[in-house]
């Protein structure tokens, strides 16, 4: 009767042993799907990221380019209506300098200049709100990459070797416990 209950005693040791190995596997496998899945998800919000910055430089410079344009010709049309008048005044037998002239000059051109300005304060309101846009969205990025970061470690045990999903729990923590982010 003593070796009986030994065999059955190392039949279910090696059950067990068998099972736990099965399960450190499953588990290992898991680990592995789900990392492959957090740095796919990451790369693709890195992707995105960099898609949205690239697309907000070209904004902002169109906005320049297209500001220097307006400006131009804001500049000839001055240019051309202040050679039309002093035509008109010489044909009439006035002077073009001088007194009157020069003041009506000098106030064509502040009018023009005051365009200009109206005109940059709401380009840089527009940059200003493209910058914002994009800090916004980097903001989110940072919190889902972090979010997905604390998941994964919370499932299983998992720490990034990848410095961004890092830096994002670390620039999200200073966010939740200060109220206040840090100039990035």
């Amino acid at each position: 009767m003593g070796v009986v209950p030994i065999i059955t005693v190392a039949v279910a040791a090696f059950t067990a042993n068998e099972t736990i190995k099965q399960q450190k596997k499953q588990s290992r496998q898991a680990e592995a799907q789900a990392t492959a899945q957090a740095t796919a998800q990451t790369n693709e919000i890195k992707r995105q990221q960099e898609d949205a910055t690239k697309q907000a430089q070209a904004d902002m410079a169109t906005i320049e380019a297209e500001r220097e344009v307006k400006e131009k010709k804001l500049q000839r049309n001055l240019k051309e209506q202040m050679a039309s008048r002093r035509a008109r005044m010489a044909s009439s037998g006035l002077r073009s300098t001088g007194g009157s002239a020069d003041a009506l000059f000098k106030g064509m051109a502040g009018r023009v200049e005051d365009e200009m300005e109206t005109g940059r304060t709401f380009d840089e309101m527009d940059i200003g709100n493209i910058q914002r846009n994009l800090e916004s969205r980097r903001r989110q990025n940072l919190f889902t990459l972090s979010s997905q970061q604390s998941r994964l470690s919370l499932s299983t045990g998992y720490k990034s070797s990848n410095p961004y999903l890092n830096t994002g729990m670390s620039l999200i923590g200073s966010f939740s416990t200060t109220g206040q982010g840090k100039s990035l």
